[in-house]
Formats: structure tokens, C-alpha cells, sequence
């Protein structure tokens, strides 16, 4: 009978190491072991864009997100795996696992100083896009699904239409030297970058999906109108800057004064007016701050 026992213990102790065994052998093909990409090394031109593919293992490896890094935007940009080359250099493209953090890296080469690039991120491009421009010269237009046109610039505002019937969302990149105007026609912004354009005098943004803007480099810049809740919009540098319409982007008193702050006191022929909305208590705001520097300020009820 003890004999009879012992042999079943025994026999519930193999039972059980291999359960454990096993178990962590499932464990182990859910964790991510390593993460590669499809080109390690790639050659680009100003204005060009490139889609990398990572590849996680194991297959069955339960979370597969990548987080997508560059060592320095202002070469190349990347959102969710897709490259814009934005100006001549070099970069290295990472994608890190959120799990375990493994990294594979795409050395980005960009060749080329000619015209620069301006990219507009739409986050859901299941509808027309449409993009309004004016300058002069050449500019190239890159719709983000392998779709590039060629078109020269009117001093007047032209209208630049593409049927897009992808409902993830597209990258366009909008290559030229001489871009004055910039307007996007849609409420699904997700992201723009227009640091490249110097030119620029007047930019106007759906955005609803935009947290933010850098428009440092725009020092020409004259109107800027933004339907998005931007986080620390700052306009210190730029001086020429004559119409601000922030309407709706449901700034609250705070944001507005220290927006204010930001606001140039350079004397422009014709006045300077600011346009802010009705927000929660964005009518506590100090106006004072923006008039002493002789800016009107109108508040829209909307």
C-alpha cells in the first residue's frame, strides 16, 4: 500500500514539472525574444518618403507594438514606421519593441539640398484630401499612397484634390522652394511640419487632431489660424505676424496670457488682431497683455 502511495506521488511530481514546464514554454513564445526591419540602411532625397516594416518574433508573441524614434527629426522624420526626408544628413530610424524593449535601426542617408519639405499627417484619410497652395516655381506633392504629382505654383490660391480611400490615415509631403500659402482642407490633422518653409506667409489648419505646432523657423509668417487644442503655441518669432485666429482652439484664460506673451510688439501699418474664443473662463484672460503691445483682441462667442 505505501508502495502503491509513493509511486502515485511520484507520479503527480512529474505530472506537475512537466505542467510547469509547459507553461512557461507557452510563456515564452508569447514574449517578444527580437525585433528586425526590413532595410538596415537607406539612401533618400529631400522630400522623399519610405515605409519601413518591423517584424516581431516570436510570431505568437502577444504584443506587437513598436515605438518608432529618430536621433534627429529635422534629417528624417518617422510616424508609425513611415520615413519623410526632410533635409540633407544623416539619421538612424529606431523601432523598439514596447515589450522588452528589443531595437532594430535604419540608417537614413539624405542626399540633395534642393527644396524642401512640408508634411501634413492626416490621421483618417477615408475621404478627398485636399491640400490649397501658392507661390511660385515647382512644387511636388507626395499623397502618402504612392501617389506623387507635379504641379507649378499660382500666386493665387490653388486648389489640390486626391481621392484616398484608405481609412488609416496618410503621410503627404509637399516639396518646393517657394510655398507662400498653405491651407488644409480637412478636420483630421494629425500633424504638420512646415520648419522647412521659410517662405511661408500664411497657414491655415483644420487640425481637430493637433496637439501642437512649431513655427520658429516661420519668421514671415502673417496669418496663422488653428482649429486645434494646441499646447504651448508660441509665436515669439514671428515678427510679421499681423492675424492670429485661435477661435476654437478652447484655450482657457491661462493658455491665452501666456499665448500673449508670445505675441510680437513690432508696429505693422494696418493693425494686428488676434481672434479668440469662448471657452470655459477664457474671458477671465488678461487682454491687456496683448493690447499694450497693440494688438486688438476680438473674442468670437462661436
Amino acid at each position: 500500500m505505501i508502495r502503491k502511495y509513493r509511486k502515485i506521488r511520484n507520479t503527480v511530481k512529474v505530472l506537475a514539472v512537466c505542467f510547469i514546464v509547459c507553461c512557461s514554454c507557452i510563456s515564452c513564445e508569447k514574449s517578444v525574444r527580437s525585433i528586425t526591419l526590413d532595410q538596415t540602411a537607406v539612401t533618400l532625397k529631400v522630400g522623399d518618403t519610405l515605409l519601413l516594416h518591423a517584424t516581431i518574433e516570436p510570431e505568437k508573441a502577444e504584443n506587437k507594438t513598436v515605438v518608432w524614434t529618430s536621433s534627429d527629426p529635422t534629417v528624417a522624420m518617422v510616424l508609425n514606421g513611415m520615413v519623410i526626408a526632410m533635409d540633407e544628413g544623416t539619421a538612424t530610424i529606431s523601432a523598439t519593441s514596447a515589450e522588452g524593449e528589443k531595437t532594430a535601426n535604419c540608417i537614413v542617408t539624405v542626399e540633395n539640398s534642393g527644396p524642401r519639405a512640408m508634411v501634413v499627417m492626416i490621421a483618417f484619410a477615408d475621404h478627398d484630401m485636399e491640400i490649397v497652395l501658392a507661390g511660385t516655381g515647382a512644387v511636388k506633392i507626395n499623397w502618402g499612397d504612392e501617389t506623387e504629382e507635379n504641379f507649378t505654383l499660382s500666386t493665387t490660391p490653388t486648389s489640390y484634390k486626391h481621392d484616398c480611400a484608405s481609412t488609416f490615415g496618410q503621410v503627404i509631403t509637399i516639396t518646393g522652394n517657394n510655398v507662400t500659402y498653405m491651407e488644409c482642407i480637412s478636420f483630421d490633422i494629425k500633424f504638420v511640419d512646415v520648419s522647412k518653409n521659410t517662405k511661408l506667409t500664411e497657414l491655415y489648419c483644420g487640425g481637430s487632431f493637433m496637439d501642437n505646432i512649431d513655427l520658429s523657423k516661420n519668421t514671415k509668417l502673417k496669418k496663422f489660424t488653428c482649429y486645434s487644442d494646441l499646447s504651448g503655441l508660441d509665436v515669439s518669432k514671428n515678427t510679421a505676424l499681423i492675424e492670429l485666429d485661435v477661435i476654437y482652439c478652447n484655450f482657457l484664460a491661462d493658455k491665452l496670457n501666456a499665448l500673449f506673451e508670445t505675441l510680437h510688439d513690432n508696429p505693422i501699418q494696418g493693425g494686428k488682431t488676434i481672434y479668440i474664443g469662448k471657452y470655459g473662463n477664457s474671458e477671465e484672460c488678461d487682454k491687456s497683455i496683448a493690447e499694450q503691445k497693440g494688438w486688438t483682441v476680438i473674442m468670437d462667442p462661436f
